[in-house]
């Protein structure tokens, strides 16, 4: 089994515990969450927006910069704060999750769960 078909199963894992997590009636518009896969990132949609990135090599989970490009600092680094690729950072990841994906954002204090 290849880093791309496990990270690619990570994705549509998380977005499977955030749909559970946020029932249609919390989800802006009542839309659910989706996956769109890519070569390097799977995207996390919701309404017509991206709600985060999943890098397909590390499973990192990452803010969106834009529709189609994942956030990163001035050094072209991304946070590093959610990793999909363990329980227990998937679980932290869903713990934080909020409908707009505030918990991303580097200023976010990480909550334990």
């Amino acid at each position: 089994m290849t880093n791309t078909t496990a990270t690619a199963r990570y994705s549509d894992a998380f977005v499977e515990l955030l749909i559970e997590k946020m029932p249609r009636n919390t989800v802006i518009n009542g839309d659910d969450f989706a996956v769109n896969h890519g070569r390097k990132y799977d995207k996390i949609v919701r309404n017509h927006s991206v709600y985060a990135f999943v890098n397909v090599a590390t499973g990192e989970l990452i803010k969106a910069a834009g529709y189609n490009k994942p956030a990163t600092n001035k050094l072209g680094a991304t946070a590093g704060k959610y990793f999909l690729n363990t329980e227990e950072g998937t679980r932290t990841a869903l713990f934080n999750a909020d409908p707009y994906g505030t918990f991303l954002y580097s200023e976010y204090i990480v909550r334990e769960a």
